[in-house]
């Protein structure tokens, strides 16, 4: 899908592209709300972090976190963290990145996949 350029740096990815059940044609994440025991029903598809700095280590969970909010409210939320840049891509196939990562990420697959705006978020 796409290549992110990163040296020192702890890259962390969490989504439904893997680990899923697929019901219906419907697939439901692995990822599970602790409000209601249920799957997280958003619109994203994944969610990759690059965490630079001394503190590397919680990448999993601040990713899974961050996957949790959806996409807007996630995005929003990265662009004020320190040392974390991101890529998010939906479940219609756009490709959201943070500002951070505009020099380091390629995206390799343009026939699936197309960088969408932020401004059109939801």
């Amino acid at each position: 899908m796409g290549i992110i350029k990163a040296s020192n740096e702890h890259v962390n990815t969490s989504g439904i592209y893997e680990r899923y059940l697929e019901v219906d044609g419907h697939k439901y994440s692995h990822i599970l709300n602790p409000k209601t025991g249920y799957p997280f029903e958003n619109d994203i598809a994944s969610i990759t972090l690059l965490i630079s700095g001394k503190d590397k280590t919680n990448g999993d969970g601040l990713s899974t976190m961050i996957y949790a909010m959806g996409t807007k409210k996630g995005y929003e939320y990265v662009e004020k963290l320190k040392n974390v840049e991101a890529v998010f891509v939906d479940k219609d196939n756009k490709v959201y990145i943070t500002p951070g990562l505009k020099d380091k990420f390629q995206l390799s697959d343009k026939k699936t996949f197309e960088v969408g705006n932020v401004t059109n978020l939801k």
